[in-house]
């Protein structure tokens, strides 16, 4: 898939949303996210708290979305750059950095010896139901995930994208648009969250990004015109009523 295509329904996912009363906004507001985040009724976390953490506008942006003048969703992107580092270093290290926790026990070393290069983190999702979420929340999730996917991939050049989930929130992994998933492979001297430490560490490669956007493209209306223009283009030829008779 060429780089306008991916643009075009990058495009759309934010089109779409505006159609359904949702306005999508991507801010680099480092003195009043804390003061958006409070009108979702959430507490921003430490992983995408510029209090908390030395972000700039080159490696962080929060998604945040309100519907009818409401907001109802917002997360955080944070990108770092691991340059030649192993990612299981990393990892132990950024817990300890942002969760203030000390890993007492690693299992498996699952990620030995792996170089993620420029990682994203997406963390920090708050959501407000009362406001407007309840109604087609999952659609509006999956658009706003996949935009914020693009976004990262192409403002910031990164290979990876990177989230925890608790185990009752995996099957969540693919609408925020994280096609793989690994165990968390660590027991921390206390739990990250307040029901426990994450089971899985979601992930979508840089490669994949092209899947996860025609994922997220058959929620647009325009999409079944998108794909029979494409075959035109691509000369596909459609051979079913042929084979039919």
């Amino acid at each position: 898939m060429r780089h306008d295509e991916l643009e075009m329904i990058a495009v759309g996912c934010r089109a779409e949303l505006r159609s359904m009363g949702v306005e999508l906004r991507v801010s680099q507001n480092f003195e009043e996210i804390r003061g958006e985040f409070a009108q979702l009724d959430k507490d921003l976390g430490p992983a995408g708290d510029p209090a908390s953490l030395l972000l700039t506008r080159a490696n962080s942006f929060w998604i945040f979305a309100t519907k009818d003048g409401l907001p109802i969703l917002g997360f955080a992107v944070r990108m770092d750059d691991l340059v030649d580092e192993d990612a299981q270093a990393f990892l132990i290290r950024s817990l300890h950095v942002i969760f203030g926790v000390h890993v007492t026990r690693t299992a498996f070393s699952i990620f030995a010896g792996r170089h993620w290069g420029k990682a994203a983190y997406f963390g920090d999702l708050k959501a407000n139901i009362r406001n407007g979420l309840a109604t087609d929340g999952g659609k509006i999730i999956r658009l706003a995930f996949a935009y914020a996917h693009y976004r990262a991939f192409t403002d910031f050049g990164s290979d990876i994208h990177y989230c925890f989930l608790r185990a009752k929130d995996r099957a969540k992994g693919a609408s925020y648009g994280f096609l793989e998933g690994e165990p968390f492979d660590w027991e921390t001297d206390r739990s990250i969250y307040q029901d426990g430490n994450p089971e899985w560490i979601m992930q979508t490669r840089r490669e994949r990004l092209p899947s996860l956007l025609a994922d997220a493209a058959k929620l647009l209306p325009q999409w079944e015109g998108f794909a029979v223009d494409k075959k035109q283009r691509l000369g596909v030829v459609d051979n079913s009523a042929r084979r039919s008779k």
